[in-house]
């Protein structure tokens, strides 16, 4: 990826990502703190809410230091990562999914939540982690169409002796 300033676009997008997992986790704990400080209250919130500011803050520690022991602008462009010593062109399709994926991926995620009342919870699962897989680059049949099969029906058989309470399904 060609750099124009000191940050790429996805610098940027992950520190932006990563602040707002901050103030999220910050937020949240503040909110429960104030609710309540009994012990009861907080004994689930508390330590994830804890386990979530340190690793966002690790992270966004080790995102500044590989950003800053990068070299410097202007030096020779990353070559491929097989070895040939040739510089990459990537093709407009692949430069397209590839800066959509997170979209593609959040969009499949907004139709698999509306969906589950309609086509219900297993065939849900199924098609979003089926897209999933696709968008993800996965061209073997048996994986995109086996993986899901098998990870739906796992988890729609969890969900049934986890939630007390009945939901939509259409086959398990």
């Amino acid at each position: 990826m060609k750099r124009s300033g000191r940050f790429t676009f996805d610098d940027v997008s992950h520190v932006l990502l990563l602040l707002s997992f901050l103030a999220a986790a910050v937020w949240y704990l503040m909110d429960t703190l104030g609710a309540s400080q009994r012990v009861e209250n907080i004994l689930f919130v508390g330590p994830l809410a804890v386990a979530a500011i340190a690793l966002s803050l690790y992270i966004l520690i080790r995102l500044v230091v590989d950003i800053s022991n990068r070299p410097p602008l202007g030096g020779p462009e990353p070559v491929d990562p097989v070895g040939s010593g040739e510089d990459v062109a990537a093709s407009p399709l692949t430069n397209f999914v590839l800066r959509w994926r997170a979209a593609f991926v959040a969009l499949l995620f907004t139709l698999y939540v509306l969906s589950l009342n309609t086509i219900g919870f297993d065939v849900g699962t199924f098609l979003f982690v089926m897209g999933c897989l696709i968008v993800q680059g996965e061209r073997n049949p048996l994986v995109f169409v086996g993986y899901p099969l098998v990870f739906a029906a796992l988890v729609t058989y969890a969900f049934r002796l986890l939630v007390p309470y009945p939901f939509t399904t259409l086959l398990f």
